[in-house]
């Protein structure tokens, strides 16, 4: 009788796995021209203050990695996968801070892998936003961005494209001119080099 009964009841030892997947964080760094300027009255580059700090806290990148799925991102006109070794062995090239494509970027890519939190490393800000376009952009994602700039000291200077002329029409063999002004909240000169690209 007990052994009916038992098998009645159905007894079954059941196992189960739990696997608790980590988050995403993007780190985001920006790859303009203005983080090879002066981040601290001592004229260290900007750049090198945050690759000496990544240099310094390898232990603490380790901890995070822990913890996190670690995906690192470099943007200036557009936002580009990159690495930790390649932020610290390249320099910033980009002609612009364009803060806002990058974080409408992350949010795409977000949509087809996961993105939970970001860390974004700049020195500027978005020229070509007013402060509603960015409150939308930042409206439409729904992580948290955090923010760190490699300037140290109060008062730094910035330079930035103030605006760019040129002829909408152009003709074979004949000179196109294009006047470009570039502005800096610096009171003395300062060499900036200036690159002409085709295309894109």
């Amino acid at each position: 009788i007990l052994l009916l009964i038992f098998i009645l009841f159905n007894p079954a030892y059941r196992k189960e796995n739990y696997k608790e997947d980590k988050k995403r964080l993007a780190i985001v760094v920006d790859n303009s021209w203005s983080m090879n300027l002066p981040g601290n009255s001592n004229s260290e580059k900007r750049i090198d203050n945050l690759k000496s700090y990544l240099r310094n806290n390898e232990n603490f990148l380790t901890n995070i990695e822990e913890d996190f799925y670690v995906q690192y991102y470099v943007f200036d006109q557009e936002l580009k996968p990159s690495s930790l070794e390649s932020i610290i062995s390249s320099q910033p090239r980009g002609s612009a801070t364009k803060i806002g494509r990058a974080i409408e970027s992350l949010n795409k890519t977000k949509k087809k892998s996961a993105v939970d939190a970001a860390i974004l490393i700049t020195d500027g800000a978005d020229k070509e936003l007013s402060s509603e376009g960015f409150g939308k952009i930042l409206n439409e994602i729904d992580f948290p961005i955090n923010t760190v700039t490699p300037v140290i000291e109060k008062n730094i200077y910035d330079v930035w494209i103030e605006e760019i002329k040129s002829n909408e029409v152009a003709f074979l063999r004949y000179p196109f001119s294009v006047d470009v002004t570039i502005k800096s909240n610096k009171n003395e000169a300062v060499p900036i080099p200036v690159s002409l690209y085709e295309g894109d």
